[in-house]
């Protein structure tokens, strides 16, 4: 039997927190993530930039990869 009235509605609700939670947890280990890169990427030390966008994070880790790639060590 199909759950009805305040059943239905207490579920939803359970899954809304549940999900919630889930996306906050993810948030979280994207930032710690996304720190974690910006102290190992060199990143440029201009005091006119003040914020950099995670999408430039990304790009300059991967040509610091790309680079490295290429270097001799």
């Amino acid at each position: 039997m199909p759950e009805t009235g305040p059943t239905r509605k207490r579920n939803m609700d359970r899954r809304r927190e549940s999900s919630r939670h889930a996306a906050r947890d993810r948030r979280g280990k994207e930032t710690n993530i996304f720190t974690e890169l910006k102290d190992v990427v060199p990143l440029v030390n201009e005091p006119t930039i003040t914020h950099i966008d995670r999408i430039a994070q990304l790009r300059l880790a991967a040509t610091l990869v790309r680079l490295r790639g290429f270097a001799p060590t």
